[in-house]
């Protein structure tokens, strides 16, 4: 209970920030965003940071784009839930990139979703039992966190 507690203290914290400087706080949201994406895309926390001063193009570019996405959460009342929600789907795609990328050399495409269906057919072949329990484990906490969020 007291980590709940604690969690709702710190979400509460930062939505409070968010509501008094909402385009400050989507920018620097938007730039954790896309570093953490670019650390799982690249396995590597130092190469994600590096990548930042190696094409700083490239990192802006993405930035705003994530950016852009953040700042249609004004458009709602419940902001910081509508800014985790909007995220979330770019922070997972994330996730299953750099699971991609451990498998194959190219990264995950539009085709990876036209062949969605026959995944489940194999899936217990690429994963252990346990990696599956730790899949849906994050799924789990992931709606926990979710309400939680909410109803703060």
């Amino acid at each position: 209970m007291k980590i709940v507690n604690a969690m709702r203290r710190a979400i509460g914290r930062a939505d409070a920030f968010f509501c008094k400087l909402p385009i400050v706080f989507g920018f620097v949201w938007a730039i954790f965003v896309n570093l953490a994406i670019e650390m799982l895309s690249r396995h590597s926390v130092w190469k994600g940071i590096t990548h930042i001063f190696n094409s700083p193009g490239v990192f802006i570019y993405n930035t705003l784009i994530v950016f852009a996405i953040s700042l249609l959460c004004l458009f709602f009342k419940r902001r910081f839930f509508a800014l985790v929600m909007s995220t979330l789907p770019l922070l997972i795609l994330g996730v299953v990139n750099c699971a991609v990328l451990f498998y194959r050399s190219t990264p995950l495409s539009a085709t990876d979703f036209m062949k969605l269906s026959s995944v489940f057919g194999i899936f217990g072949l690429y994963l252990e039992g346990y990696v599956i329990v730790l899949m849906v484990l994050a799924i789990v906490l992931i709606i926990a966190g979710l309400v939680l969020i909410y109803k703060n």
